[in-house]
């Protein structure tokens, strides 16, 4: 109730903005973004409560410290069941099965300490490169490239044979797998395979059991006794597993599909596949094949582990959810966003939300910085990644620290320029001025939002 009665006009216009519209929020730190956040589940749970169930909702925070505060706040809205998670809970949820992650953290403090470190300064400059690496398209196509290999030799070289009779050629089974079954994972497309031969199965099997039967009888004609008795009841045998165990037969020959899980792909996509073709793909191969053959992974690991399980295996029921708030988006890569655009995907008319997802933009910082302010080292997500994630399902991006910068520089600028300045009323003009032009360009150039309010 005390949070319901702070809430601001502005505030309340996005809890109840349009649920695919893309979103600016502008809110300092402390500002109640996450809260607002919350107020709005609860809003589309109650306006939309045929539409979304609580748990087709996911949260996907940086800590447990944050869930932790999120699960004291929902349940006062009225709101139970919603899936908080971290990123790392969700890609054990995606993948089946929790696994090792090293510590970030650590990796972190060695990053930010490098300035102090000069004998291993050369080896974190790899060790950033290769998580950049790990996160990025480009990562994410030579994966693509892998699971086209898979594919062209998924389907077992041979034509379905029953005994002597052809049921259906390699060139037509691999035909459904490739094209007519391609909207689907691989373990999918193989279900529907096994429809179709089964149904390929009973329509010849009247045909295969007349000329079995004549076989056996022409085998007969000069048997007697304990001969003719194993003769037929060999044949007998064949006939009976034809006419009731369709489903054995096909097993038979779906079983000499490779049995992999994500986990076994992904070491032979790192150990068989990747190139030594630079020093950073050569450390890249390295750690990555020491780390899993300690039953070990980098944070980066979990986007292409989830990608391969998603592609190949699909995702579980409680995996499917139709209302998605990432918090803290700069932590995340291309490739997550890439992930989260296959969610979009395979969830029709899913909105997807990124909270803390500034670009940082430079030209703010160094003016900042050149009117007397300190903001060293400052980054953000680049604006192509946010147009990525804008074109791939994501409504609604919080870029507030892009506005706080452009507000600063431009107030910091008129006291440098003119000390005497002291009227709000003037001094807040060029500010709000570049923070008109900042939303402008965030909307024209790097979302595609203009004029779609």
């Amino acid at each position: 109730k005390n949070i319901v009665a702070t809430i601001q006009d502005e505030q309340n216009k996005i809890i109840r903005a349009k649920i695919n519209s893309p979103l600016i929020v502008q809110g300092v730190a402390g500002s109640g973004k996450t809260t607002i956040a919350l107020h709005r589940i609860a809003y589309l749970i109650y306006n939309y409560e045929k539409e979304f169930k609580p748990e087709e909702f996911m949260i996907i925070a940086p800590t447990k410290f944050f869930l932790n505060y999120i699960s004291n706040i929902l349940p006062d809205l009225g709101v139970n069941n919603v899936k908080q998670c971290t990123f790392e809970d969700f890609a054990y949820d995606v993948i089946g099965k929790k696994l090792k992650i090293s510590d970030s953290n650590e990796k972190l403090v060695i990053i930010v300490n490098k300035e102090f470190d000069d004998i291993n300064k050369g080896k974190i400059d790899i060790m950033i490169k290769e998580a950049k690496y790990k996160s990025s398209i480009k990562f994410k196509k030579i994966v693509d490239d892998y699971l086209l290999q898979i594919e062209n030799n998924y389907i077992p070289k041979n034509d379905f044979y029953f005994k002597d009779y052809e049921i259906m050629s390699y060139n037509n089974i691999n035909k459904l797998f490739k094209e007519t079954y391609k909207m689907y994972n691989y373990n999918d497309r193989i279900k529907e395979i096994e429809k179709n031969l089964i149904s390929e199965l009973k329509k010849k099997s009247l045909l295969i059991i007349d000329d079995i039967r004549k076989k056996r009888s022409k085998e007969l004609q000069n048997l007697t006794g304990e001969n003719r008795i194993k003769v037929f009841d060999k044949y007998e045998k064949i006939i009976k597993l034809l006419e009731k165990d369709y489903k054995k037969i096909v097993k038979q020959y779906l079983n000499q599909i490779s049995k992999k899980d994500c986990i076994q792909y992904y070491k032979e996509f790192i150990d068989g596949y990747l190139q030594n073709s630079d020093e950073v793909m050569i450390y890249l191969k390295k750690n990555t094949s020491n780390n899993l053959q300690k039953n070990e992974i980098s944070f980066e690991d979990l986007a292409p582990i989830m990608y391969i399980q998603y592609k190949i295996f699909g995702i579980k029921e409680k995996c499917k959810i139709k209302h998605v708030v990432v918090d803290e988006a700069q932590d995340y890569g291309e490739f997550q966003f890439d992930i989260l655009k296959q969610i979009k995907e395979r969830i029709p008319n899913t909105p997807i939300v990124l909270h803390g997802a500034s670009t940082v933009i430079p030209e703010l910082v160094n003016m900042c910085n050149e009117y007397g302010g300190n903001i060293p080292g400052a980054k953000g997500v680049p604006d192509e990644i946010l147009h990525e994630a804008s074109i791939s399902g994501v409504s609604k991006i919080n870029v507030d620290t892009d506005l706080r910068l452009a507000m600063t520089a431009g107030i910091r600028k008129v006291f440098v320029e003119d000390p005497s300045a002291f009227d709000p009323r003037k001094y807040l003009i060029p500010a709000r001025e570049l923070v008109k032009e900042t939303v402008s360009h965030k909307m024209k150039d790097v979302f595609g939002s203009a004029n779609k309010a």
